[in-house]
């Protein structure tokens, strides 16, 4: 039996339909389907394009440290090994996320890309690279940066000036000698000019003031909200 798409394109193949299908199996991904457990909605699914979970994490800089401790930086029910005062790694937080996705048994699907949504009567229908879903509600967890902005005043001339994208540095080996000019401040942004500020020239450029808090206070962790 099928269901004719709002598209001119095809069908959607009924099968299993999900009560909730979360596009994206990071932590907010994930956070998310354990509280739909913890409720007793059981028959979720999360779809990942990564091949494994945590990936997002894996493949980011090496020297990449999350600026809260691991005991603010674990999710509800499982805490994170080691030390809870200590700063995680990103193959520390990547790990620990495929250990809670373990733990908890929570249903996933990886290397699948969702292309399309479309409503149905009262089901979506999801498209992807793998095969057709069908859920009566969707969240979408995928991630606000998902996209790398390069500001339109940067060329594409590499005889001119080398540049990369923060998310795809991954130590200073992976830039060319001399001076380094870092455009943002953020978190990824100082962390790569002070690993660089090592054995080169930095230049840290923003639109503004810059004001570096520390991150503990009398032994206390400094936390912004």
């Amino acid at each position: 039996m099928y269901i004719k798409s709002n598209t001119i394109w095809g069908y959607v193949k009924l099968g299993k339909i999900y009560d909730v299908i979360i596009i994206g199996a990071g932590q907010a991904g994930i956070a998310m389907n354990y509280q739909l457990k913890q409720r007793g909605i059981n028959n979720c699914l999360m779809i990942d394009e990564q091949k494994r979970i945590g990936d997002s994490w894996r493949f980011r800089y090496k020297s990449l440290v999350l600026f809260t401790p691991k005991s603010y930086s674990a999710l509800p029910g499982l805490e994170m090994k080691g030390d809870p005062s200590s700063y995680p790694t990103k193959d520390e937080m990547a790990d620990y996320l495929e250990s809670y996705v373990t733990h908890f048994n929570l249903p996933y699907k990886m290397n699948t890309l969702v292309t399309r949504v479309e409503k149905k009567d009262d089901y979506f229908n999801l498209f992807t690279t793998e095969r057709n879903y069908q859920s009566k509600s969707v969240i979408v967890a995928s991630g606000a940066f998902q996209k790398p902005y390069i500001p339109p005043v940067i060329k594409n001339e590499e005889s001119v000036v080398s540049h990369m994208h923060s998310s795809l540095y991954t130590d200073p080996k992976a830039l060319n000698d001399g001076t380094a000019l870092i455009v943002g401040g953020g978190n990824s942004g100082a962390q790569i000019a002070f690993e660089l500020s090592k054995d080169r020239e930095v230049v840290l450029a923003v639109s503004h003031k810059l004001k570096f808090l520390p991150l503990e206070i009398l032994k206390k962790v400094f936390l912004i909200g």
